[in-house]
């Protein structure tokens, strides 16, 4: 929060921009701005992105990696549809929850802060703790517990618990799943996506049809290659998502052909944000994400990393994603096409991209199944 004010006051300042001036610019009134400089009150994430829009800088230039993820963190713990309980480690206390959990557990929200998992947990409290300690040591542990409501009924629930840090502390970030509700979703991962995917269409239109288009070439992939169901529910999902680390950067950078190096070397930095974004609560996710645009020989980033050290869900994106672009018109050019991309996949094939993922996604062109790409 500090640096935020920090580096709002430095940008305000170097602009020549008052207060109320800045104020004026983005919609808010001058004592909201004091506020933000002041660090006694912080912005909601569309106000964040209006800043860094407005002053063409990254989100993680305002923030820092450590307090996007936590932004990110706090918009799902607010809006999560299971409960969610962030747990001191030492002391078992509740320290925050979100709305689901005030009506799954049925305390009030006062109540909810008195409480320790210890009350809620049937368990005994000294297996509780050897729990607690395994899940410190891991960093994510899965276990089925029973829970007790304010009514006094106990409940069977699977529970996700990780670590998250918050101020340098750590804590535990505990999903609860109901098994006996009919309503109960083990992949509520997707309601997180789909904010995700909302504020991205809203912030970045062109490549949320970008992210729907590598979905649907990599599903025809991965059916026609018979991935077995696992990894390709993994992939679906990561898909759909694979640029949401773009939210962190300048948009005026993702409609510009020409890049500077660094402007180069900041937008490569997008896989490493969209995966810290996903760290704490899919790791499977995380991981390909990060890696999509990771080659076989190495010649990709975040970490060069080569052949099997590439997940296979990755590397189908990778290759949808290539295909798509060399599909799709840009602000500063036009689309390359379907001769194009068919060129390309071949020229690097079993180099940069997986013999039998390009061989698939040739095939499925010639059989007129990519064809959608050439009418949307």
């Amino acid at each position: 929060m500090e640096r935020f004010a920090k580096r709002l006051k430095k940008l305000r300042k170097e602009d020549s921009l008052s207060q109320a001036d800045l104020g004026e610019k983005l919609g808010y009134a001058r004592t909201t701005i004091a506020n933000y400089e002041q660090a006694t009150r912080f912005p909601s994430i569309d106000t964040l992105f209006s800043i860094a829009d407005f002053f063409e800088v990254s989100l993680d230039y305002l923030l820092g990696r450590t307090e996007i993820r936590n932004v990110f963190k706090d918009l799902v713990i607010d809006n999560f549809k299971t409960p969610v309980l962030l747990i001191e480690p030492e002391s078992g206390k509740i320290v925050d929850f979100n709305k689901s959990a005030v009506q799954y557990y049925g305390f009030s929200k006062r109540e909810m802060f008195q409480k320790s998992i210890f009350e809620i947990n049937s368990m005994d409290n000294q297996l509780i703790q050897k729990k607690i300690e395994q899940i410190m040591e891991k960093g994510s542990m899965t276990f089925n517990f029973q829970h007790k409501l304010a009514s006094g009924k106990m409940r069977q629930v699977t529970v996700f618990s990780s670590t998250l840090t918050i101020n340098d502390k750590k804590i535990l970030y505990s999903t609860i799943f109901d098994r006996n509700s009919s309503n109960n979703n083990l992949t509520s991962i997707d309601f997180f996506s789909s904010m995700l995917k909302n504020i991205f269409k809203n912030k970045l239109p062109l490549f949320k049809n970008h992210n729907q288009r590598v979905k649907r070439i990599s599903k025809l992939i991965a059916d026609d290659i018979k991935l077995n169901d696992k990894k390709k529910k993994l992939l679906i999902k990561s898909s759909s998502i694979h640029d949401i680390g773009f939210l962190v950067l300048p948009s005026q950078l993702l409609n510009k052909g020409d890049l500077t190096k660094s402007e180069f070397e900041l937008i490569k930095e997008h896989s490493q944000f969209g995966s810290e974004i996903f760290s704490d609560f899919n790791r499977d996710i995380a991981q390909i994400i990060l890696q999509h645009h990771e080659r076989l020989d190495g010649s990709g980033y975040p970490d060069s990393l080569k052949e099997d050290q590439i997940r296979i869900e990755a590397k189908i994106i990778a290759v949808a994603d290539v295909f798509e672009a060399m599909n799709s018109d840009r602000p500063y050019r036009k689309k390359p096409g379907f001769d194009k991309a068919c060129q390309e996949l071949l020229k690097h094939r079993g180099v940069k991209y997986e013999s039998e993922i390009v061989d698939s996604c040739l095939k499925l062109a010639e059989n007129n199944k990519l064809d959608f790409l050439r009418k949307e």
